[in-house]
Formats: C-alpha cells, structure tokens, sequence
C-alpha cells in the first residue's frame, strides 16, 4: 500500500516541467515600506515588480551539499 500526501496522487502525477511558472519570494531582497508592512502586513504589494532569477543564479542554498554544489557551477562558470 501507498502512502499519499494531500494534492498528490502516485498513480496520477505531472511532470514538474509541465506544471505552470510560480513566482515566490527568496527574500535576498525586498524593497517595500515599513508603513505598507506595518499597517497592511504584506510583503508585496499589489502592482510589485519581481526580478526573476535564472539559473544557476538562482541556486537555493540550504545545506552544506547545496553550497558545494554551488560553488562548483561558480567555479566552472568563472574559468
């Protein structure tokens, strides 16, 4: 027997290249004032501009086998 999480069917997945674009917050830079996050608890506004980073830029560090993952592609990217 399989275990299923919610929103996920083994049997019945989609291809992640497939799936729709999603912009989401990384939080290396936000530009917003503090009376806008104070007053209306947002972090983004309607109307905001994102910057969208392309790979390898935007390479998620979480662990010690990210940042060495990383610092490869910068290496090889830097020759």
């Amino acid at each position: 027997m399989f275990s299923v999480g919610l929103n996920y069917n083994f049997l019945n997945h989609h291809k992640s290249q497939n799936l729709p674009e999603y912009l989401s917050l990384n939080f290396a830079i936000n530009i917003i004032s503090k009376k806008v996050m104070e007053n209306e608890k947002l972090l983004v506004k309607k109307g905001f501009l994102p910057y969208v980073l392309k790979y390898p830029e935007n390479i998620d560090v979480d662990n010690k086998d990210d940042f060495m993952f990383a610092e490869n592609i910068y290496r090889k990217l830097s020759l």
